[in-house]
């Protein structure tokens, strides 16, 4: 069973702390991945996990010890699981 993206989208989202410097962006670029995924055949849904590892490693990059970070890093890589964090969605 494949993951859902918008899913992950939203929940990469909402772990992302309102006083990150980059989030303008981050929120843009995914929306943006979120959007078209949404809306892609499904053989094509692939570009849109590159693209959103793409904004990830621009706008958040390494870790480095943050534990959101840390976290948005574990459910994107799936070794955390998204279905815990669906309830915290607003």
């Amino acid at each position: 069973m494949s993951r859902p993206l918008d899913k992950i989208i939203d929940i990469i989202l909402s772990l992302t702390p309102d006083n990150f410097e980059n989030k303008h962006y981050l929120k843009l670029a995914l929306e943006s991945v979120k959007e078209s995924y949404l809306y892609q055949a499904p053989e094509a849904q692939g570009m849109s996990w590159l693209r959103t590892s793409q904004a990830l490693q621009t706008y958040v990059g390494d870790p480095d010890g943050t534990t959101w970070k840390r976290e948005i890093q574990g459910i994107f890589a799936n070794k955390i699981d998204y279905m815990d964090y669906l309830g915290d969605l607003k």
